[in-house]
């Protein structure tokens, strides 16, 4: 979103104040200006000391903003929207005879109109997302069982970070496949686990689907 209003504003600004084909940035335009000593001269050259005591501080003010607009705005939970945006396809390639159940793990709330889904499917239960939050890794594991044993021919799959699919129980995280890795991702809340995962595999947002033979084939095992 962040670099959306970026391009936004540039365009906007192109179409108001340019005077020919070349793209108009503001804030280069503002550096360049300002970096000209003749142009400065025509306002006042202000004392070396003024820059150190106000604009220094303000321009580490400018960069801590856009570090942590980086951060917030495209790092962080980066990959839920894509996620979407890519099962979106997935669920509309499949068998219309076929219903797929989605499970978000270790994410923020998923936004599902995104998904673009027909209200009848959702209704029918044809389409089922379901939304764990920061659950245990048993009542995952029990919800995926679930989710398998109560309706066949269903297409599963779970969207969560690596570090997260790997505290699941080792028979059961073997069903899984990985779809697509979403790069970037990061969970500011869980910051250690996906360093340990490592790069870039850490800031990524796994989409793994289900053999649904081997999850019922363990099911037994993980409800005891």
């Amino acid at each position: 979103m962040a670099a959306l209003s970026v391009a936004g504003y540039g365009i906007v600004d192109t179409m108001y104040f340019r005077e020919d084909d070349r793209l108009v940035l503001t804030p280069y335009n503002f550096l360049l200006y300002n970096l000209s000593s003749e142009n400065l001269a025509q306002h006042g050259l202000h004392p070396r000391w003024l820059h150190l005591v106000v604009n220094l501080p303000m321009l580490t003010w400018i960069i801590f903003n856009i570090v942590l607009s980086l951060l917030f705005g495209v790092l962080h939970q980066g990959g839920v929207v894509p996620s979407l945006l890519r099962l979106h396809g997935l669920i509309n390639g499949e068998s219309s005879s076929n219903g797929s159940a989605i499970v978000y793990w270790r994410t923020y709330m998923p936004p599902r109109h995104l998904l673009g889904i027909p209200e009848h499917d959702v209704v029918s239960g044809r389409v089922r997302v379901t939304d764990l939050a920061g659950a245990p890794p048993d009542q995952v594991e029990n919800t995926l069982v679930s989710l398998i044993s109560h309706r066949k021919n269903t297409t599963l799959y779970i969207v969560t970070p690596p570090f997260a699919m790997q505290a699941l129980q080792s028979p059961l995280s073997a069903c899984f496949a990985v779809e697509k890795h979403l790069f970037p991702h990061l969970d500011m809340d869980h910051i250690p686990e996906s360093l340990e995962v490592g790069w870039p595999e850490g800031l990524t947002l796994g989409i793994y689907v289900a053999d649904s033979d081997c999850i019922e084939g363990h099911a037994f095992s993980i409800a005891h």
